[in-house]
């Protein structure tokens, strides 16, 4: 999930590759990471879009290169998490990034 935070990945496909039922990788899974495969999935991608908006990346080509599959939710999502939305955190990145520049 790590390297392909941008694909789907689903308890059925994980649980396969690791030869265990999802239902016990659900278990270990929680147990080591303190949180869901999933909810280490969304963590990840907003981590991950941070970055892009961070880099100039529009919202829209960063909710989609980041493995969202609706720019509302992504929107939603970043800002319940961040308190801020996508649009508002980056400018603020890039204003602090010129604002380093200058000196």
């Amino acid at each position: 999930m790590d390297t392909n935070y941008e694909t789907n990945v689903n308890l059925d496909a994980l649980s396969q590759t690791k030869f265990v039922s999802k239902y016990h990788l659900l278990r270990l899974f929680k147990k080591y990471y303190g949180q869901t495969p999933k909810q280490y999935l969304i963590d990840k991608r907003l981590e991950k879009s941070k970055v892009q908006l961070k880099n100039g990346v529009s919202v829209t080509e960063t909710c989609f290169a980041v493995g969202f599959e609706s720019v509302s939710s992504f929107s939603t999502l970043f800002k319940t998490r961040t308190g801020k939305s996508p649009s508002v955190y980056q400018k603020e990145q890039l204003s602090r990034s010129e604002f380093h520049e200058e000196f």
